[in-house]
């Protein structure tokens, strides 16, 4: 059971595969069309490197769902506060029956290619048909508007490295426990976090920063928690950009891949056929007042051992 994603569904695809040797899983993924080997008008990979890239890693990554947040059901802990003004609610509104079509956000990702980071675009090909993705696109697909930003306004992401606090800032402010920060590659554990920051990060793990766990998070994601929560003007759709060009250059084949719904979206607007495909994902059950209450169960169990260790019975911490 993850958390985070609230789930244990197994699919009976998945099931089936349990056991079998990685042969045999390959083997029933070329038969679904998902390693990319039907014609060109079926996938239509951009070259020969995007094809190794696909059979590579790519048709074995699995996909990181979006999920869709009640926010209006989260009055009883201090989250909603950190959205307030910031136009984000369309982002959370997934519906449980919107779904990402598998080799399709596969193909997309290993079709990626012109990056320009300073003029921030990026192209793939799907089908033989070319899809552009810019930040104004991504707000456009997702409704959640770019901030108005004057020349002195400090933004997430950062522009340089004079506007990023320091992280001693950081731990003080999302940290309820002292933390000896060594590098960007140290970690911090979600149970060391304060209780609305321990909640903002499930939430935020839901789709805007993606992650299957959160058990801990690292450098970018402490910096994300802050600048929600101190009010730091905020360039999500550009976040979300980046995230996909961070995805596509970690090749990695064990490393899910994010937003598979908004690409569904951005490839379906462009026109390219995509049904029927026998292959898709739906977005994970809606985190509402029900499973809010689940999570924050187990948020204070983690905060329990810390807060009143000695007052427990040697069974009670046994439990803990």
């Amino acid at each position: 059971i993850d958390m985070a994603r609230g789930t244990t569904r197994v699919t009976k695809k998945r099931k089936a595969m349990n056991g079998m040797t990685k042969e045999v899983v390959n083997a029933q993924k070329k038969k679904d069309g998902e390693t990319g080997k039907s014609s060109k008008g079926e996938t239509g990979f951009l070259n020969e490197e995007a094809k190794t890239l696909f059979e590579t890693y790519f048709c074995h990554r699995p996909l990181l769902v979006e999920r869709g947040v009640v926010l209006g059901e989260l009055v009883n802990i201090e989250c909603p506060k950190f959205f307030g003004g910031r136009n984000w609610e369309n982002i959370f509104d997934v519906k449980k029956d919107d779904k990402a079509y598998n080799n399709v956000v596969r193909l997309f990702y290993a079709n990626l290619h012109d990056f320009d980071k300073v003029g921030h675009t990026l192209k793939s090909v799907v089908r033989g048909k070319e899809i552009e993705v810019s930040p104004d696109f991504i707000s456009k697909m997702l409704k959640v508007p770019r901030p108005a930003i004057s020349e002195n306004t400090i933004v997430f992401p950062y522009k340089s490295k004079e506007e990023v606090p320091s992280m001693e800032t950081v731990i003080e402010t999302i940290c309820d426990v002292a933390i000896e920060w060594v590098d960007e590659n140290s970690k911090i554990y979600q149970k060391d976090l304060h209780l609305p920051y321990r909640m903002l990060n499930i939430i935020v793990a839901c789709n805007i920063d993606l992650k299957g766990h959160t058990a801990e998070l690292g450098y970018d994601k402490a910096q994300l928690l802050y600048a929600i929560g101190k009010g730091v003007c905020i360039d999500l759709p550009h976040y979300i950009f980046q995230l996909i060009i961070n995805a596509y250059e970690l090749k990695d084949s064990r490393q899910s891949l994010p937003f598979p719904i908004l690409i569904t979206y951005i490839v379906k607007f462009y026109g390219i056929m995509i049904e029927p495909i026998k292959s898709y994902t739906f977005a994970m059950c809606i985190m509402n007042e029900g499973t809010i209450k689940k999570v924050l169960v187990m948020l204070v169990i983690e905060i329990v051992p810390r807060l009143c260790h000695r007052c427990l019975t040697p069974k009670l911490r046994a439990l803990l």
